[in-house]
């Protein structure tokens, strides 16, 4: 299964174009990097996906599987400061009517992915940015998502933390073969974390450059010290530096 924008744009206005005739295919199991200028239209790009915009012009072909299985981590964790961090991450199951005792066991075996298994009956004001964060990707992660769209979900973190969690989430993805798509201004984390990197210009926004990461996986930390990595972030670097000429 694959997922196909056609000439996709966005108007939020009758003059100005935030996406404008954007192509592009995103295969099943993927991991893409998504980078460009600020004001570019990533997030639209993003929101678009999740069904939470709607493109002024183009088609796109989402199979319905997916559509129904897709998943949103926001750049603010977004939590209910009134719920325990298992009431979080339970929500989405509630609201599909799913029984108590399936929620309490789903919400346990994220918690434990997500290493919150032990702060479960904490509050979010209780918890670090890196901890609240995790406690959103559990979240978003408990329906068993078949495409999972992460927009700046680390930006706000440590260096050490924003690490542990790209390698976390690589780890939960090869398990689940989910399909990922972020947006990240980092051109460490997107070639870290990729095997493609999408370079996004502005105006109007469109995908510029398209650059596979060929870099061995499963993928650790050490790989960052590699002359191998340094080639392809080095091919990162100039795309972008092309789009903000």
């Amino acid at each position: 299964m694959q997922i196909n924008l056609n000439q996709i744009s966005k108007y939020f206005d009758a003059n100005k174009a935030i996406l404008k005739d954007l192509s592009l295919s995103i295969f099943e199991g993927e991991v893409l990097g998504l980078i460009g200028p600020s004001g570019c239209g990533k997030s639209t790009l993003l929101r678009i996906l999740a069904g939470l915009e709607v493109a002024t012009h183009g088609d796109l072909e989402i199979p319905c599987e997916i559509n129904q299985q897709t998943s949103f981590v926001f750049q603010d964790p977004a939590l209910f400061e009134w719920r325990t961090v298992a009431a979080n991450v339970g929500l989405p199951l509630e609201l599909k009517g799913i029984k108590n005792s399936i929620i309490e066991h789903c919400v346990e075996v994220e918690l434990e992915r997500v290493g919150l298994l032990d702060a479960a009956h904490k509050y979010p004001s209780e918890l670090s940015g890196g901890m609240r964060m995790r406690c959103s990707l559990a979240r978003a992660l408990v329906t068993n998502p078949k495409l999972l769209l992460l927009d700046e979900p680390f930006a706000a973190l440590d260096e050490m933390t924003r690490d542990q969690l790209n390698q976390d989430l690589l780890n939960i993805q090869s398990k689940n073969k989910m399909t990922i798509l972020f947006v990240t201004h980092n051109l460490f984390e997107a070639t870290y974390m990729s095997q493609r990197v999408l370079v996004m210009q502005s105006n109007p926004g469109k995908i510029a450059a398209d650059i596979p990461v060929s870099l061995p996986e499963p993928r650790c930390l050490d790989l960052r010290l590699t002359g191998e990595f340094q080639d392809s972030l080095k091919l990162v670097q100039a795309a972008l530096r092309e789009v903000d000429k």
